[in-house]
């Protein structure tokens, strides 16, 4: 496996297609992303979405998009504080697969981001895309909410935050979005521009103040 920031990002163009199309059209990618061709020429230059060629030692080998959770009418991430991206990502290359690149770029990326004070990253695999699912888990992911139904597909929801360890769980409730903080709660949701009192998008939920983090996490991981 490379070391920290061995991996490099362009920015995927129109001369990509045809290795985006030769990807998806392998079983282990076409399972989950469809085999149809990847992209229309409008959905390439959509400014919501930065999508990403992913190369180690000038080998292409991955395709990772991050995008603006508010972009879409009722995404159902659209709760997150403004400035939130979603990603999604795939190996293409069979080879590199099972070495630890995926955990690799995907932290690599998401420190990119948070350097550049996005608050939360969250992602959305299919519920049964256990690989993806477990290198989410390795790179500090939590379960956000339960499996749903949405216009993209079955979706699981996971969130990460980095705010000094302050979050470590985010849930969406029935009726109340749930941030779960160890510490500091309120200082948290400053840094996450999310007073209490705030009602996402007009829904009835609510941002939590505090909450009992332990019992918390285990609702959230099903364990209570």
């Amino acid at each position: 496996m490379s070391g920290p920031n061995q991996y490099h990002f362009r920015t995927a163009t129109f001369a990509d297609l045809d290795l985006l199309k030769r990807w998806q059209e392998s079983a282990h990618v076409g399972r989950w992303w469809g085999s149809e061709d990847p992209f229309a020429e409008e959905e390439l230059v959509d400014p919501r979405v930065y999508r990403w060629i992913v190369s180690l030692e000038q080998r292409s080998f991955a395709y990772m998009q991050d995008y603006a959770v508010h972009g879409w009418g009722q995404h159902h991430f659209d709760y997150l504080p403004e400035g939130s991206r979603g990603i999604d990502q795939y190996i293409g290359e069979t080879q590199m697969i099972g070495k630890g690149h995926g955990t690799g770029f995907i932290r690599q990326r998401m420190t990119e981001l948070f350097s550049r004070r996005v608050p939360v990253v969250a992602t959305d695999p299919h519920p049964e895309n256990h690989r993806a699912i477990a290198v989410y888990q390795k790179v500090g992911f939590k379960i956000a909410g339960t499996v749903q139904q949405t216009k993209w597909g079955l979706v699981f929801p996971w969130l990460h935050a980095l705010i000094a360890a302050s979050i470590f769980a985010v849930r969406r409730f029935e009726s109340v979005t749930a941030v779960m903080l160890q510490d500091r709660p309120m200082a948290a949701l400053r840094k996450l521009n999310c007073p209490a009192d705030r009602r996402p998008n007009g829904s009835k939920g609510r941002w939590v103040q505090r909450i009992d983090a332990t019992h918390a996490w285990n609702r959230s991981a099903g364990v209570s």
